[in-house]
């Protein structure tokens, strides 16, 4: 399929990709918006302080795709949520979309997106499936309210687009290591609207499960006190009753219990 371009369109995309140390995955998340059927205006990789060949990749890329305008920001290691607002404050877009070193998207994921959203101009974010799908396959796509996204996290952020003037007012807290793309999701739902395509857009290029296994990502008990900051976040701030509070903060943990039991199967 011939690849279409979005210039002189109301939906300028900026993809953000925070990378540290990702020399083995960085070429293939590149290349995976490389070659999306429908271009994106440009691609910023925020180079966290990175001490391996990294660098050396992004020039290479830079110097393959003349007509992609991938740029570059090199800093001093400060995090991925640094990273993320750096690339979203170099973002000339109106759009932003994420993307993680260690993820691919599929090859028409932009394309579903915006077909979504130029017929639902009122959404603000919209997402989709990453490694597997949370509805049936005879659902086609799902808004998430405020209240389902507080019993359950349906972005994932390699998989989300998002309208940058709402998500410039609620920053990635970098202090925050984990769950902190939440916190974000949270804030942009409590007043506007978002949706889960229920279409697979993104994988991790190494197959790594949700959890239960070493890495980031899999620090269950790290991750979970993350998610409960969420909350008691949302409460000090007047979004959720104490009782919200209480009961969503439970089920969290019920989950959390269950996740940790299953990790050691």
């Amino acid at each position: 399929m011939k690849a279409l371009h979005l210039e002189h369109t109301e939906y300028s995309i900026s993809v953000v990709v925070p990378n540290y140390n990702s020399e083995n995955t960085l070429r293939k998340c590149i290349e995976s918006v490389i070659v999306q059927t429908l271009k994106v205006g440009e691609v910023i990789i925020v180079d966290d302080g990175s001490t391996d060949n990294s660098r050396s990749i992004i020039k290479e890329l830079q110097d393959q795709n003349p007509k992609v305008n991938i740029i570059s920001y090199f800093q001093e290691n400060q995090g991925p949520s640094a990273a993320r607002n750096k690339g979203i404050e170099i973002a000339s877009g109106n759009w932003i979309a994420f993307l993680d070193t260690d993820d691919y998207w599929v090859a028409d994921k932009m394309q579903v997106q915006l077909d979504f959203l130029q017929k639902n101009q009122d959404i603000v974010l919209v997402s989709g499936g990453y490694n597997k799908l949370f509805f049936k396959d005879t659902i086609l796509y799902k808004e998430i309210t405020f209240n389902m996204l507080c019993a359950k996290n349906y972005f994932e952020t390699p998989c989300v687009l998002v309208k940058k003037d709402v998500l410039t007012r609620y920053p990635f807290n970098e202090h925050q290591k984990y769950s902190e793309d939440y916190r974000v999701w949270l804030q942009i739902g409590k007043n506007h609207k978002m949706v889960y395509i229920n279409k697979l857009l993104s994988f991790n290029i190494n197959n790594k499960r949700p959890f239960g296994e070493s890495g980031l990502s899999a620090n269950l008990w790290k991750m979970e006190k993350g998610e409960l900051s969420n909350f008691k976040f949302i409460y000090q701030r007047e979004m959720i009753s104490f009782g919200q509070w209480f009961l969503y903060s439970s089920y969290s943990f019920l989950k959390f219990i269950r996740r940790y039991l299953i990790s050691k199967l």
